[in-house]
């Protein structure tokens, strides 16, 4: 479109139309010079070049920003990567990560903390150490923070106790360190936090165990060693009485060490040669005070223990062939009972047996035997006298459930998780005393449970076992007086029946139709056992 000044009002005065007045105007302009085209045509130019100038200081910027922008696309998905990475790692982990602000309130954790307190994500962010810790352990945790605080330097500390959202108290192992804000002042702390609940628990397994040991294998060694001083003593004055009880003393003695023997062999499945070697070791030292005394007749007495024994020794590590029968529970269960009950002797229970017909079950009976016993002495031992112990016998899903139950002090939900571990006995360690097998709170060696968890393992039947605590003794450091009548917590029998006990239990494969056993007699079960 070209471009006119406005007109001016003598330029319309003259004419009619604007037309008129454009040609009046354009008559009166001046045509402009070489020189003022020039100038105008440089003008152009500069300012042409000036818009380049400025189009690519444009594109430059344009491209810096968009550099900038991928850069920072790139940091950005860099940056998530890494944060994912990060939280797959903490997701992954067992262990429980945590940040806590400086008043101890979660602000972050993984997956890991919940499985340990058992709370969910929602619940656990936000809450404070003190809302699932005890008031003692708290403490404990303000002091190591404190510290951590004041040094500004990473810490670890053993054996803090959580208490999970279901009441479950968990030890855990837990490293701190301090968190800072970017101006490096403190800002909270973090750390992990490892559940060694189970380590603690094996530990004090172990303590228990090796008393236990300590004390099972100590009391007959010493009774022995009194023995073979006394014998030499007794046949100087000619006291042969003395010397008849003596021996029979050391012979029962011998008899408890190769039970112990016996069960470990059960136990462990092999030949234990070095086992063996230990105890003859102990044997000499003790024959060893005979020879002090320098009379050859007894040197050879001495001997002659010594090759009994060892033979005896020997014979224990001879692996028996296993040899499957056809066995007839209810039967079975009353041979069990009559032993059981010559055993216990002046214990007052009642055995009551609760037994359906159920088709025959194949396996060695003298396998059967060992695990039952040990249930079955199990439950006597556990239960005082005036109460009662249920054997029941079931079937269901080509099955037989053969259940040991007592009305006894039941066991603590701790022990519980420990009781198949093995050498393991219920009692605190400091009340902790053997007495003769069958007797309230005998003591034993622990052995037989771990056992029937071995044997149920290599000839594939299963055992299982639930407990209730006596609610009168809530600890393993109570006492039962070992007597319903002698108990002042409870008002009868019925009433310390529903108190606690506990139910021993083994599944037991029926036998298969195509089968072809001979029934089982009462020969089967006629051989020791230990």
């Amino acid at each position: 479109m070209l471009y006119t000044e406005p007109f001016t009002a003598e330029e319309l005065g003259g004419t009619g139309t604007p037309a008129d007045a454009d040609a009046q105007r354009l008559r009166k302009k001046k045509v402009r010079s070489p020189v003022e085209e020039r100038e105008i045509c440089d003008s152009s130019l500069s300012m042409e070049r000036q818009v380049q100038v400025l189009t690519k200081k444009l594109f430059e910027a344009h491209e810096a920003l968009r550099r900038e922008a991928a850069e920072k696309r790139q940091k950005e998905e860099a940056s998530w990567a890494s944060e994912l990475k990060y939280k797959n790692i903490l997701e992954s982990i067992e262990d429980g990560y945590f940040e806590v602000d400086l008043q101890g309130n979660l602000i972050f954790f993984n997956e890991g903390l919940c499985r340990i307190t058992g709370y969910p994500p929602e619940e656990l962010q936000g809450m404070n150490n003190r809302a699932y810790m005890s008031e003692e352990t708290s403490g404990k945790v303000f002091e190591t923070f404190n510290q951590v605080f004041r040094t500004g330097e990473a810490t670890k500390v053993l054996g803090w106790e959580l208490i999970r959202k279901d009441g479950e108290k968990r030890c855990v192992e837990t490293s701190i360190s301090p968190v800072r804000n970017p101006k490096g002042e403190p800002a909270g702390f973090r750390g992990i936090a490892r559940d060694i609940t189970g380590i603690r628990r094996l530990e004090k397994a172990k303590e228990r165990a090796i008393n236990h040991l300590s004390h099972e294998l100590g009391t007959p060694l010493s009774i022995i060693e009194g023995v073979l001083r006394r014998i030499p003593e007794d046949l100087k004055k000619g006291n042969i009485e003395r010397i008849y009880e003596a021996t029979e003393r050391g012979k029962r003695n011998v008899k408890r060490l190769t039970e112990l023997q016996t069960k470990m062999n059960d136990i462990l499945n092999e030949r234990p040669v070095q086992e063996k070697e230990k105890i003859l070791n102990l044997l000499d030292a003790a024959i060893a005070l005979l020879d002090d005394l320098g009379e050859e007749s007894l040197q050879e007495g001495a001997e002659t223990i010594r090759r009994n024994i060892i033979k005896r020794l020997d014979s224990l590590q001879k692996v028996e062939e296993v040899q499957k029968e056809a066995i007839d529970l209810d039967v079975f269960i009353r041979l069990i009972c009559e032993e059981a009950g010559v055993s216990m002797k002046r214990r007052q229970l009642e055995i009551i047996e609760k037994v359906e017909k159920v088709p025959c079950v194949e396996m060695d009976p003298k396998v059967l035997k060992k695990v039952c016993e040990g249930f079955l002495k199990n439950a006597i031992e556990n239960t005082p006298d005036e109460g009662k112990i249920e054997i029941e016998l079931t079937s269901e899903d080509k099955l037989a459930k053969l259940s040991f139950r007592d009305f006894g002090t039941g066991i603590t939900p701790e022990n519980q998780k420990l009781i198949f571990s093995g050498f393991f006995h219920t009692q605190d360690t400091n009340l902790y005393a053997s007495r003769k097998p069958y007797l309230f709170n005998a003591g034993g060696s622990g052995s037989d449970l771990l056992r029937a968890k071995v044997l149920s393992e290599r000839f594939g039947f299963s055992v299982d076992f639930s407990s209730t605590r006596c609610r009168h003794l809530p600890t393993d450091r109570d006492e039962c007086p070992g007597n319903i009548s002698s108990c002042p917590s409870v008002k009868g029998k019925e009433d310390c029946f529903a108190s606690g006990g506990s139910t021993f239990s083994l599944y037991l494969p029926l036998k298969r139709p195509s089968g072809h056993f001979a029934p089982m007699s009462a020969d089967s079960l006629s051989s020791p056992t230990g």
